[in-house]
């Protein structure tokens, strides 16, 4: 677990290296004003991941194992993706109190970093069932794998997109170890993720963040149409949950 945490620490410090070796120091202090918004996020992930890790731990021996990480992963998912839409379509008003006017310039860099940062909240979920199972192997090698992407890319495009790159470089680094985690975890159990209506939500949150970095016609609507679009499919999603609770609650009255 410690080389796997250390990783993640070189992807971000190497990252910026390379920004202020190319493009100078000015340019990464650009880049980490953006990344300050993302950063609050995982702050709160961080929060909700470790009460879903002691769960998952205190779970693990249970009958119900596998319908108990179904039913997490919808609420989950529904928490890390409406709360990532919600941040990308109040970013530029977000941006407006957190950055000065120097740094005002990035927010648009936001949406890819928030985007990435429901990728690496979906890979952390996946991480704890590794952890639940005893198999942390398997989480540092794709957490390399997703780290030389990552800097690879940024390495690649730094000098023809800017920060650009490095905001694009950790997105590929996050979708990397998704999709290295969610194939892999199969040999230790078949989480439902719920492809259909998973692939929707990322479709969406990924076009509300193209739509928000190049800031085309009417784009404050767009975003908002991909956040109402996001938060009605996850409230479908959370249907069967909220029906249950509320027929318990009935029941027991």
């Amino acid at each position: 677990m410690a080389p796997n945490s250390l990783c993640n620490q070189i992807q971000t410090t190497v990252s910026r290296f390379i920004i202020t070796g190319v493009l100078g120091i000015s340019a990464s202090g650009l880049y980490a004003a953006a990344s300050k918004i993302p950063n609050l996020l995982n702050v709160l992930q961080q929060i909700v991941q470790q009460a879903w890790q002691l769960s998952a731990f205190q779970e693990f021996k249970s009958s119900g194992l596998k319908h108990f990480y179904d039913v997490i992963w919808r609420v989950y998912h529904a928490l890390m993706s409406i709360g990532s839409a919600l941040v990308i379509a109040l970013s530029p008003f977000i941006a407006k109190v957190l950055m000065q006017r120097q740094f005002y310039s990035v927010w648009p860099l936001i949406s890819i970093l928030v985007l990435a940062f429901y990728l690496g909240a979906i890979n952390n979920f996946l991480g704890t069932i590794y952890q639940a199972y005893m198999r942390t192997k398997p989480l540092l090698i794709a957490t390399i794998v997703g780290t030389v992407s990552c800097l690879a890319f940024t390495a690649m495009f730094v000098h023809s997109w800017g920060i650009l790159a490095a905001a694009l470089g950790v997105l590929v680094g996050s979708l990397t170890i998704f999709v290295i985690r969610v194939i892999d975890i199969r040999r230790l159990m078949r989480v439902d993720m719920r492809p259909f209506p998973t692939a929707i939500t990322m479709g969406l949150l990924a076009a509300q963040s193209v739509v928000t970095l190049i800031q085309c016609d009417h784009y404050l609507s767009l975003s908002l149409i991909c956040l109402l679009s996001i938060a009605g499919a996850q409230c479908y999603e959370l249907k069967p949950l909220i029906n249950l609770m509320f027929g318990r609650r009935k029941y027991t009255a």
